[in-house]
């Protein structure tokens, strides 16, 4: 008897060791789940995506008649330009107000959850070895309340392409595909894509 208990606890064991490995995703995996994610995003959302050859071209613009959004196959990040801004680019130290809706794109469907219209501040830092943003508002901040104060480095890439005004009529928008290396702390964790319309803006002197 001691040894048929012995023989069905050895079964059990192997038999939920088997699940458990059944069960486990591999970072692969959830890569691929990733990219197909964003494909269906990409198809069921009807967008047109350009090379940057095609969007340098346009005098590095997208036509929003036409959906475009201009892919960077170096980070997989995809960019569409509502609104170039005005005055000047951003410039290392300063402080950009950005308002943002977040929606976390779903492997199997097209949207699990939408973070509501948000209002952060953080601080750009750009040099010759790298391009950083972190959160400085501690108060109104939602992204910083959710995810702490690295600036998702997708955020930063429209920088190089819009300019910055310090009022409504001179900031710039975009609209962004951002893949989880390139996202905020949970999105890098949990191996999932995000979608975001931005705004950037200087403060008012």
């Amino acid at each position: 008897m001691k040894k048929l208990s012995l023989l069905f606890l050895s079964l059990l064991t192997v038999g939920l060791s088997l699940q458990s490995c059944d069960d486990y995703v591999t970072y692969a995996e959830q890569l691929k789940a990733e990219k197909d994610a964003i494909k269906r995003f990409i198809s069921v959302n009807n967008i047109n995506v350009i090379s940057t050859d095609q969007f340098f071209n346009q005098d590095s613009t997208t036509n929003i008649e036409k959906n475009e959004y201009v892919l960077f196959a170096d980070n997989g990040v995809y960019m569409q330009i509502i609104k170039q801004g005005d005055e000047r680019k951003a410039e290392s130290n300063d402080e950009i107000l950005a308002r943002t809706l977040e929606v976390l794109i779903a492997s199997g469907d097209t949207t699990v959850y939408t973070f509501p219209l948000t209002h952060d501040t953080f601080r750009y830092t750009s040099n010759s070895y790298q391009v950083l943003g972190q959160f400085i508002d501690y108060v109104r901040g939602g992204m910083y309340s959710a995810y702490g104060t690295q600036v998702p480095a997708g955020w930063l890439v429209p920088l190089s392409y819009v300019k910055l005004g310090s009022s409504v009529s001179t900031r710039a928008e975009v609209k962004l595909i951002v893949p989880s290396k390139m996202g905020q702390a949970s999105a890098l964790e949990k191996v999932y894509p995000c979608f975001y319309r931005l705004t950037y803006q200087l403060p008012k002197n």
